[in-house]
């Protein structure tokens, strides 16, 4: 059977797993990051509020509530889908990348916009935002920090697996924070590595001048079929 190793934080690999076993696929756990969530204080004079992911939405509603007066934004359908959890309607762009949801929010016109994210995130959407001319509310709700693992523990699961599936940056970035950038070279020697999307994809190339597969839509089923018919075509 196909082994696939996971690097997102536990809960996401735990909620993940019925999907890759239902496609045949056998999962190698390996939780790479954890979130901590972060104090801040609760904005009040704002018009549009977005999220990044699906962590901000969390991380900001356990202390803070949304005005009933906003409007929502989201990158793409997962975040909604989060917030909808919520009872709080989204939009979102088709392609869930911050340049489109950029492009989206630029045709509601100027507005004071809350954004919770990552303290670690990028600043691609906020620089994009201010250069446009929106007042920008930049809060930071949540950080992630690696997991660290004897070495052993990540070369074990390493050379177990057939294919390694990254999330995001924070997961590529936390796998070299385990193990030296040659040692990871040589575990992956004849394997496949994927990630969620072009993030994610810079981030790993950024660390190792490698390249990796994306799927078609960022999502873990998407990525899912794409081992699945990777694999039936390696044997």
């Amino acid at each position: 059977m196909t082994k696939v190793l996971l690097t997102r934080e536990e809960e996401d690999i735990e909620r993940d797993r019925h999907i890759f076993e239902s496609f045949g696929l056998e999962v190698v756990s390996l939780p790479l990051i954890e979130t901590k969530y972060l104090p801040f204080e609760e904005p009040s004079d704002y018009d549009c509020i977005v999220f990044q992911s699906q962590k901000a939405v969390k991380a900001f509603l356990s202390r803070a509530s949304i005005k009933e007066s906003a409007r929502v934004f989201a990158v793409g359908r997962k975040t909604a889908e989060i917030l909808e959890k919520f009872g709080i309607k989204a939009q979102y762009p088709e392609e869930a990348y911050a340049e489109k949801l950029l492009e989206m929010i630029k045709g509601f016109g100027s507005c004071k916009i809350v954004v919770p994210r990552s303290e670690i995130g990028r600043d691609e959407l906020i620089q994009g935002l201010k250069a446009i001319g929106f007042e920008v509310i930049d809060i930071h709700v949540y950080t992630t920090v690696p997991r660290i693992y004897p070495p052993e523990v990540v070369e074990r699961k390493l050379k177990a697996s057939d294919f390694v599936v990254f999330a995001s940056p924070s997961s590529v970035h936390a796998l070299f924070a385990n193990l030296p950038k040659q040692k990871v070279t040589d575990l992956l020697e004849g394997k496949k590595v994927v990630c969620i999307g072009k993030t994610t994809k810079g981030a790993w190339v950024q660390e190792t001048g490698m390249d990796c597969l994306i799927p078609e839509e960022q999502s873990m089923r998407s990525i899912a079929l794409l081992i699945k018919d990777l694999a039936r075509s390696l044997h």
